[in-house]
């Protein structure tokens, strides 16, 4: 699989990089959109959507914010913030003339050897993302592909599930709570068994969506330390991923005998076509929580009916999709990338914080 993505990504020219111009149209670059793409190193997402991007004749510059301190490059004055300048793989840039940036992810940074002592490591890594952050957020007019505040919210489950309620989605029976006793009514409620999900999972103790049955709920204590989601089970092996942005939803299927998909090592990837109410939710969805895209993963419903909606991730992993047999992701993202970088207008409905979303 990263063979493969490994392969797609073709680097940059650097006789085009050095004439300012492009293959296919002949347009100096100062005309084409530029786009930026706040990633980390070893991002094959971003490499790949930079690939077509650039044989589509657009511009765009790489920013790797987790190498701020071994490339450095790093200019601001609060004055002018729009004039900061930092290090991209083309040089260094100003982040003013950036007309859309996709607010992809922040790695931790990658401090140089030579910096030993342990505090002194965090305090240059935690100096140089806040440094990148600040200046991108402080800095940059254009269309963010997504707010990095919507981002933010949209990331917190209770946000989202209550986005996709009002929305309109068909969510599975839902319950959040540390409450012994409702826990256990709720899975008396919904036949006996029920997927229990993290309401957060932290990246360095992951936490993956299971079965459980009444018998096998643990005791109060344990109930009661922390909250969790409790769902209704939807059973099948076949899961659905479909990707928004815009008006466009590609769908992804696949097929795992294990609760949690992401644990599989080999699942069966395919492509679906998603019912059209269902995909005009899906693009609400996204408004509703202030998302220019969202990676919504969802489950075909065994009455034959809508699919139930479980969960949506701002910046969800898609190429998988694309690399194990499924549907192209990459290049139909590039082409919204440069579409909405074009218009440079907000998103229909225009961009509300998640915040203001609510459940009723």
């Amino acid at each position: 699989m990263r063979a493969w993505l490994q392969s797609q990504a073709v680097p940059r020219s650097p006789a085009r990089q050095a004439a300012g111009t492009t293959a296919t149209t002949g347009a100096t670059a100062a005309d084409l959109p530029h786009i930026g793409i706040l990633t980390q190193v070893g991002d094959l997402h971003a490499e790949l959507v930079a690939y077509w991007i650039k044989q589509a004749g657009g511009r765009v510059s790489l920013i790797y914010a987790d190498r701020v301190p071994t490339d450095g490059g790093i200019s601001f004055d609060p004055a002018h913030p729009e004039s900061a300048r930092l290090r991209a793989d083309d040089g260094v840039i100003a982040i003013g003339d950036l007309d859309l940036m996709w607010w992809r992810r922040v790695g931790k940074p990658r401090v140089p050897e030579r910096v030993r002592d342990a505090a002194a490591r965090e305090v240059v890594s935690n100096e140089s993302r806040d440094a990148v952050v600040g200046l991108v957020r402080s800095g940059f007019r254009g269309i963010w592909v997504s707010d990095p505040d919507a981002t933010r919210s949209a990331e917190f489950k209770l946000v989202q599930l209550c986005a996709a309620v009002k929305v309109g989605l068909r969510v599975p029976a839902t319950l959040v709570s540390q409450v012994p006793d409702e826990i256990r009514n709720f899975c008396e409620r919904v036949g006996g068994r029920m997927v229990t999900k993290p309401v957060a999972s932290p990246i360095d103790v992951p936490l993956r969506a299971g079965v459980v049955t009444s018998e096998g709920l643990p005791g109060d204590d344990v109930l009661a330390l922390s909250p969790a989601i409790y769902q209704e089970l939807v059973p099948g092996e076949d899961h659905l991923r479909a990707c928004t942005w815009g008006s466009t939803v590609i769908c992804g299927t696949v097929k795992s005998p294990m609760m949690d998909w992401r644990t599989d090592s080999n699942p069966t990837i395919g492509t679906a076509e998603i019912d059209a109410d269902t995909a005009a939710r899906l693009a609400a969805l996204n408004v509703e929580l202030g998302l220019e895209m969202g990676i919504s993963d969802l489950k075909p419903a065994a009455d034959g009916g809508v699919p139930y909606w479980l969960e949506v991730n701002p910046q969800g992993q898609f190429l998988f999709l694309e690399g194990l047999g499924g549907p192209e992701v990459a290049k139909p993202f590039a082409e919204f990338l440069l579409a909405r970088a074009a218009t440079g207008t907000p998103p229909a409905g225009g961009r509300r914080p998640a915040s203001r979303s609510g459940c009723g």
